[in-house]
């Protein structure tokens, strides 16, 4: 392995361990408050509060297992795929004007917009 390489893969290493953590802190703190969660979703009005319910848990499962997969390399090509996925839904909803200020992507650490969705 040539020194390049060798200097590739370790960048590639550390840039799977900080996006799989991003995405484990992310899940973990949305976690902590579901109903906050669910209500920002349900608040974008395009679907029923049980499916944004059931949405609310994939999102976080899915978070948690794509940032676990990442930080273990796991199953890359499949990991890949899931990015994508989140990345062609996180595009859909800034494209169809969906997005939420105030949305909490991290949980109570950033806090919320002025006008973005308020708990009930």
């Amino acid at each position: 392995m040539s020194h390049t390489n060798k200097w590739f893969v370790y960048f590639i290493i550390i840039l799977r361990l900080l996006i799989g953590g991003m995405f484990i802190f992310s899940g973990y703190m949305k976690s902590l408050n579901m109903d906050y969660f669910i209500q920002v979703i349900y608040k974008i009005k395009f679907i029923s509060f049980d499916s944004a319910t059931n949405l609310a848990f994939i999102i976080v499962g899915m978070e948690l297992l794509l940032g676990a997969m990442l930080m273990l390399g796991l199953f890359l090509k499949i990991t890949i795929g899931l990015l994508v996925s989140f990345t062609v839904f996180l595009s859909f909803m800034l494209f169809f004007n969906l997005e939420v200020k105030g949305c909490r992507c991290f949980g109570r650490i950033v806090p919320s917009y002025k006008g973005g969705i308020k708990m009930q």
